[in-house]
């Protein structure tokens, strides 16, 4: 993963060395905003008004107790 040691303009990216998994790529819009990206979906996110953010988008708090809760969601309804 490069990140804040990697080369200056390039996007955060995840890709484990089998390629096993999809290529997450993050990167930043302007100000507070973020977009990520994998197969072919774009998950974007921004901060709250009150954080200095456009509140444009869930913040990255937000988006992962959805990712949870869906994750949850889903695995529940296949068993229920």
């Amino acid at each position: 993963m490069t990140g804040a040691g990697g080369s200056a303009g390039r996007p955060l990216e995840s890709r484990p060395e089998d390629g096993s998994v999809n290529t997450v790529v993050v990167k930043h819009t302007a100000g507070t905003k973020y977009v990520a990206t994998v197969r072919c979906h774009e998950v974007r996110v921004d901060q709250p008004l009150a954080d200095g953010g456009t509140d444009e988008a869930p913040n990255p708090v937000e988006l992962f107790v959805i990712s949870l809760a869906t994750c949850v969601a889903y695995f529940a309804g296949q068993y229920l």
